[in-house]
């Protein structure tokens, strides 16, 4: 059948796909449109990744196709894998139609040459499992040997054999992630398959950067809590050694979503990454002990590895110094200089009524508050270049937040006043 919601593509998209099925004719190929774009296609969500398969050799009609369009072909691999980058179209994604052997569970697999039907037997689920066929004379036809469409239409989630996620692990997290995308549910067989591969201690089979890359996934999508709280549900989190908020993480959940709403407006987009909150969340309330071990499974980088650190060793330690010190402003930011921008959210998240007004009014007013003087200013008031300078600078921070100075006429007078205690 023909996948009415194809026709919506953008004009110049299907310029680009007849003129690859019509190279591909040429050449005694087919081409086919695969991947997440067919699936989005059919349950109508923007997608515009090209990700085309090449029954035939994917690199010899790219450097085809790639002269008569005036693109370049770039990185292309011995697994017949390589990109078309054009000006005109952007990049597409080709490889050669193949199939996959797992030498053993959770180990990459060997590639062999193999038709389109082979191809897409390779998929994690069928809602993935499903191509658009490119050729002239098929343009349009949809190809879906395993039941794709129909799945989609339960919304479903089904994976193609009951070894799918023995051999491949990630895949249970690529579940998650689209059942809380598109509001799927797994299918009874292949609830069952994960829940016995998760039993039978499948995902100690694969590194862990492989799990941390598909839980950033999770924690970069919209429906991130769903996801997360998904994952404490299917017992995946007890696989890493992360269940210590098993019981309350859909509630903790909800307060982080709301913490950045709240804190949102306060902070800017380059200060902080909110898959990197979210990723947090999974594991605040772990000891330091236990977080080590999965900082060291997982190997998160950077801010990642940071928040994690400080949920560990000093997140308690300041929820109760704020108790004491929320109604000064001055001690209060100086206590959350030191806070991770992300750690500012699960501090919001953690407090009491008060303490969240504190932590707001840091985020929007008190982190920004300096003195109108420069350290030049300063000099050249009298003051001796050195240590004093910098003194009087936080001195001037610190009677700003606390309401006693608002200008800078203010604080030259406070200089001054200074100055001439110390001739006295």
């Amino acid at each position: 059948m023909k996948v009415r919601q194809f026709r919506k593509l953008p004009v110049i998209v299907h310029e680009v796909l007849k003129a690859i099925g019509v190279v591909a004719g040429q050449l005694g190929y087919s081409a086919y449109l695969v991947g997440g774009i067919v699936r989005d296609i059919i349950i109508g969500t923007e997608n515009l990744d090209l990700d085309i398969a090449i029954e035939g050799d994917a690199i010899r009609f790219a450097r085809i196709f790639a002269a008569r369009t005036g693109s370049v072909v770039r990185n292309p691999t011995r697994f017949g894998t390589c990109k078309i980058e054009s000006k005109a179209f952007g990049t597409i994604d080709l490889a050669s139609t193949r199939t996959e052997i797992y030498p053993h569970p959770g180990a990459l697999p060997l590639v062999q040459p193999a038709d389109i039907k082979a191809d897409l037997g390779r998929r994690d689920f069928t809602i993935n499992a499903m191509a658009i066929c490119l050729n002239p004379h098929s343009y349009g036809l949809l190809v879906d040997p395993f039941g794709g469409h129909e799945d989609i239409s339960k919304q479903l989630l089904r994976v193609l054999h009951e070894k799918s996620f023995t051999d491949d692990p990630t895949r249970i997290l690529r579940g998650i992630r689209f059942a809380a995308r598109y509001g799927f549910k797994f299918e009874r067989g292949t609830a069952r398959y994960l829940s016995d591969c998760l039993k039978g201690g499948c995902l100690k089979t694969i590194s862990g950067e492989r799990i941390f890359h598909e839980i950033e996934l999770i924690c970069r999508e919209r429906q991130v809590a769903s996801a997360l709280a998904m994952l404490a549900r299917k017992g995946i989190l007890d696989a890493l050694d992360g269940d210590a908020r098993k019981e309350n993480l859909a509630k903790y959940l909800r307060k982080v979503s709301i913490g950045i709403q709240r804190l949102r407006p306060c902070l800017d987009e380059r200060e902080v990454e909110a898959w990197v909150i979210w990723f947090g969340a999974l594991f605040a309330g772990l000891s330091s002990r236990r977080m080590q071990r999965v900082i060291s499974h997982l190997r998160p980088p950077g801010r990642a590895k940071r928040l994690l650190l400080w949920l560990a060793s000093d997140c308690k330690r300041l929820l109760r110094v704020l108790r004491q010190s929320h109604k000064d402003s001055y001690k209060t930011t100086r206590i959350l200089n030191k806070v991770p921008m992300e750690g500012l959210v699960h501090l919001y998240s953690l407090s009491g009524t008060s303490e969240r007004k504190a932590v707001l009014k840091y985020a929007c007013y008190w982190r920004h508050v300096r003195p109108s003087l420069s350290g030049e200013d300063i000099v050249r008031l009298g003051v001796s270049q050195g240590p004093m300078v910098g003194k009087i600078l936080e001195r001037l921070t610190k009677l700003r937040l606390m309401g006693r100075i608002r200008s800078r006429k203010d604080e030259i007078e406070t200089i001054r006043e200074l100055l001439k205690g110390r001739r006295n």
